[in-house]
C-alpha cells in the first residue's frame, strides 16, 4: 500500500472520530435505563379475568381489551387477580414491554392464579409509557393497556453547608442527588426549600459547563437574605436525554442526574444524530474514491517512466 493510500485512509478515520464527536452535544447522553426505583406511590386494582371475555374491574363487567389501567412511575402497584373461569383454567398476568406476547426477563409477571385460588400479587412499576398487559395462557383474548408516567411534582431540599447537595428531604442531602426522572413537554411543579439558609438556584446543565446559559430553564433564587427560602417552579423542556442539574451558585457541589423521556426536539444547537451515519457514510466513500485515483495514477505514472 502506497504512503499516499495510506495517508488517505488514516484522513478517513480521523474524519469518522471527528464527526463521531458531532453526534451527540456535550453533556448530553442518549436516555438509557431508567434508575433504580425508590418507594413511590401505591397504587391498587382488583382485576377479574376470563379467557372468554377478557379483564375487567367486576365479574360482569369484563372485556377484550380490559380496563385501561394508570400508575406512576415507581409506584408501588398491587393487583387482586381473580379467575372467572372454571378451576381447572390457569391464569397469569404480566406486562409486555416488547410486545412479543409472552413474559420476558424484566418484565413484571404475576404467578399463576384459578378459581378458587385469586392472588394479591405487588409489582414495581420501573417503565415509563404505555404498554400491553397480557395473560402469558391466552394473550390475545386477554389483554389491555397500562400506562406508566413519569412523576409531575418533586420537592427538593438544597444545602452547600456541612453535607452539600440536593435531597428530598432535608436529612438526606447529599451530591450527586436524587435522579430526577421527567416527561418532555410535561410540566413539572418543582417545590425547592434552601435547608442551610443560604441562597440556591436550580438548572438543568444541557451542555454540562457548570454555567448558567441563557436557553437553560432556571428556577427564581431561593434562601439567604432578600428571598424566600422556599420557592415552586414550573419546568418545562422539549429536549430529551440525560443531564446534570445543578445549583447556579454552588454548581460542582450540589448537583444531580435527570433523565427527560419522552419525543422532545433534542438539544439546541446539536447536529441531528440521524445524519450522523450518512455523513461518515459520504466522507468515507469520498476519501476512499481519492485514495484509490492516486494510487491509479502513481501506478500509471510509475509504468511510463519504464
Amino acid at each position: 500500500m502506497s504512503s499516499r493510500l495510506e495517508a488517505a485512509l488514516s484522513a478517513a478515520a480521523v474524519l469518522i472520530l471527528v464527526l463521531a464527536a458531532f453526534a451527540l452535544p456535550a453533556g448530553a447522553s442518549p436516555a438509557g435505563p431508567l434508575p433504580p426505583v425508590a418507594a413511590g406511590d401505591a397504587a391498587s386494582f382488583a382485576l377479574y379475568g376470563s379467557a372468554l371475555t377478557g379483564w375487567g374491574f367486576g365479574q360482569n363487567n369484563t372485556s377484550n381489551p380490559g380496563p385501561h389501567l394508570f400508575v406512576s412511575y415507581a409506584s408501588t402497584v398491587q393487583l387482586t387477580l381473580v379467575s372467572i373461569d372454571p378451576a381447572s383454567t390457569q391464569r397469569n398476568w404480566f406486562i409486555d414491554y416488547n410486545n412479543n406476547s409472552i413474559p420476558d426477563k424484566g418484565e413484571p409477571s404475576s404467578p399463576l392464579f384459578w378459581a378458587g385460588n385469586s392472588i394479591v400479587w405487588n409489582f414495581t412499576a420501573d417503565q415509563i409509557g404505555t404498554f400491553t398487559y397480557r395473560c402469558k395462557i391466552h394473550p390475545t383474548s386477554m389483554e389491555g393497556l397500562i400506562t406508566v408516567s413519569a412523576p409531575t411534582r418533586y420537592t427538593l431540599y438544597g444545602s452547600v453547608l456541612n453535607s452539600p447537595g440536593w435531597g428530598f428531604n432535608a436529612t438526606d442531602i447529599r451530591a450527586p442527588g436524587p435522579t430526577l426522572v421527567i416527561e418532555a413537554g410535561a410540566p413539572i411543579n418543582l417545590t425547592l426549600i434552601s435547608a442551610d439558609g443560604v441562597t440556591h438556584s436550580f438548572f438543568i446543565d444541557f451542555n454540562n459547563n457548570s454555567a448558567r446559559d441563557p436557553s437553560e430553564p432556571e428556577s427564581p433564587d431561593f434562601g439567604g437574605q432578600g428571598y424566600p427560602s422556599t420557592v415552586n417552579y414550573t419546568l418545562e423542556t422539549n429536549i430529551t436525554g440525560t443531564y446534570a442539574y445543578r445549583c447556579g451558585f454552588h454548581p460542582t457541589q450540589m448537583w444531580g442526574m435527570i433523565i427527560i423521556v419522552g419525543k422532545g426536539t433534542g438539544v439546541q444547537g446539536g447536529y441531528p444524530i440521524g445524519l450522523i451515519p450518512g455523513i461518515m457514510l459520504v466522507v468515507i466513500v469520498g476519501v476512499l474514491i481519492l485514495a484509490v485515483t492516486y494510487q491509479v495514477r502513481a501506478s500509471r505514472a510509475a509504468r511510463r517512466k519504464k
